[in-house]
């Protein structure tokens, strides 16, 4: 029963990890999300201020697409690691109402 219980406050404590990595990466997201709206309204200016000049705004439209192309690729890495996390966060109730149950026959086992 100790060793169970031992089990039980593990992964309650992997829980509460997998939930302050869950706030923090919804919050990088946000900080992403922010960063790259200002990304592309600093190109929109750029681009309105000196599109009369073939050679910068060709230079401007090449760094928005390769924002846009780090934009992807970061947001496909974001998604990734956020679904880790989720189904880290379901592994772990499972876990943990297994251990509940197996406690609970283990108490009713005890029982007269």
């Amino acid at each position: 029963m100790n060793q169970l219980n031992n089990r039980l406050q593990h992964v309650q404590e992997s829980q509460m990890q997998n939930k302050q990595a869950l706030s923090e990466h919804e919050e990088m997201e946000q900080y992403f999300f922010e960063l790259n709206q200002r990304g592309a309204r600093l190109f929109d200016r750029l681009y309105d201020a000196w599109h009369e000049d073939e050679e910068l705004k060709i230079t401007i439209e090449q760094g928005r697409v390769e924002l846009g192309q780090y934009e992807r690729k970061i947001t496909y890495d974001l998604e990734n690691k956020k679904q880790e996390l989720l189904n880290e966060k379901r592994e772990l109730s499972l876990v943990e109402e297994n251990l509940y149950e197996m406690k609970r026959l283990m108490e009713q086992e005890e029982e007269p």
